[in-house]
């Protein structure tokens, strides 16, 4: 998840610090999840509502970045991630 946290950061143009701030959690969370924790299902919603981050490529690296389309994260999460749900985790 560092490069996904990194490549966020650069196109937001804000620093860890910061990003953690907007969803709030600290920076040493932002520290833990590039070392391989997973940042929980609340916090993994406040990334999407905030920012319109693709939590699909937040998590994987996979698909783009950000999301235009999708009105709710629940929307895109039953869309997307009921699947993953089972294999992750991810505590919603």
């Amino acid at each position: 998840m560092e490069a996904q946290i990194k490549s966020l950061l650069r196109a937001l143009k804000i620093n860890a610090s910061t990003f953690a701030k907007e969803i709030g959690v600290s920076s040493g969370n932002i520290s833990n999840w590039k070392n391989s924790d997973m940042p929980g299902g609340k916090v993994l919603k406040k990334i999407h509502d905030k920012f319109k981050v693709n939590i699909n490529w937040f998590l994987t690296g996979r698909g783009e970045m950000f999301v235009e389309n999708h009105t709710s994260f629940w929307q895109y999460y039953f869309e997307h991630f009921r699947k993953f749900r089972k294999h992750s985790k991810l505590q919603f």
